[in-house]
């Protein structure tokens, strides 16, 4: 059906205002029929220029308006039909509402987004989940992060939703609250619904932050045993600090070793000769020390000033005035200098006593 049918009734004169006022009803609606929404607005606008027609009408135009504004995207024009339909209405036209919310958003107009929001949410026992998550949005885009956590909770409490609680652990992150984040990671991993690597690796920093480095090792572990964290040498760094924590230093050493036979910075052998070191194993800790130093690990230095002391310790002076001597000669200022300075002197100290030593014997 077309408009051209309607045309020989729209030209007569004796046509009442209620008469003309259905023509153009009809008109738009035959326009939206055929997927011409512009058309149709053009008509439904044709009826609130007639003065006497009933109220409903009038109303029920206005929505429709409304509704068509928004589609066509003119979100200003949509928002002021919702408004003027509201206004002359005696129900809640609660669809209106959203649409006002959805088209103040579409606009940046976060605020007032929000506002006819939290009027429709204080208004609902239990508001549905698409309004919170716009509500949620909005707070978002204006950085409001203590109404983001608050309407996220909400999400989390009535509808106990994965990518709402990684959402609130995130928001939780962000204002510092690390403890709540903790307790959402933690129930997430305990019903096996945490499974990506950075989420993974937000829980073990967590707990190590925490102080609960067992249970980073063991998150660490059965990541890497199910292939959803890699075994990577920050991850490998990683399960070696918490099992150190943890004052399980076998298992700690030994996530070391499988960690240098891949790397080729040096930076494993460097972490696991500190291992040695604390547990006094000299010649370990000078076997993996000169492997640091062999892969051109960084801060030759402080690599130096510990493969001196490692062979000091096992009377190998010489070997020790040599190395210490490798400071002194490149950086006479730096700390390590002025520590292998000392060192140096005791080995001349120590030297001369062995020599005495040898000469009265």
């Amino acid at each position: 059906m077309s408009f051209g049918l309607l045309l020989p009734l729209r030209q007569k004169t004796s046509l009442t205002d209620y008469e003309q006022a259905q023509i153009w009803n009809l008109k738009g609606y035959i326009d939206y029929l055929q997927s011409n929404p512009g058309q149709a607005i053009k008509a439904y606008k044709q009826i609130l220029l007639i003065n006497d027609i009933p109220e409903a009408l009038s109303i029920s135009t206005l929505r429709t308006l409304a509704q068509l504004s928004f589609t066509e995207e003119d979100y200003l024009q949509a928002i002021h039909y919702a408004h003027e339909t509201i206004k002359r209405s005696s129900s809640d036209q609660l669809d209106l509402k959203l649409l006002i919310a959805h088209g103040e958003y579409q606009r940046k107009q976060y605020s007032a987004s929000i506002q006819q929001l939290e009027n429709m949410i204080a208004n609902e026992q239990q508001p549905p989940e698409s309004w919170l998550q716009l509500l949620r949005i909005n707070y978002q885009m204006v950085n409001d992060l203590p109404n983001s956590a608050r309407v996220l909770e909400w999400l989390v409490n009535d509808f106990r939703n994965r990518e709402y609680m990684l959402a609130l652990s995130a928001v939780y992150s962000q204002q510092g609250e690390f403890d709540k984040q903790l307790t959402l990671l933690e129930s997430l991993h305990d019903q096996q619904q945490l499974s990506s690597e950075p989420h993974l690796n937000a829980l073990v920093a967590l707990y190590l932050q925490e102080g609960i480095p067992d249970k980073a090792a063991q998150v660490l572990e059965q990541g890497m045993a199910a292939n959803k964290l890699t075994s990577s040498l920050e991850n490998l760094h990683l399960l070696y600090q918490a099992y150190m924590l943890s004052r399980n230093d076998i298992k700690g050493i030994a996530t070391l070793k499988i960690a240098a036979k891949n790397n080729t910075t040096g930076e494993s052998d460097l972490l696991l000769a500190r291992a040695y070191l604390s547990q006094r194993q000299w010649v370990k800790a000078q076997s993996h020390l000169e492997g640091a130093l062999d892969k051109g690990v960084e801060a030759k230095e402080g690599v130096w000033f510990l493969l001196g002391m490692s062979q000091f310790y096992q009377n190998d002076l010489v070997a020790a005035n040599k190395t210490l001597k490798q400071i002194t000669a490149s950086n006479r200022t730096s700390k390590h200098a002025k520590a292998a300075e000392k060192w140096l002197n005791h080995i001349r100290v120590e030297q001369a006593r062995v020599q005495l030593l040898n000469e009265n014997s």
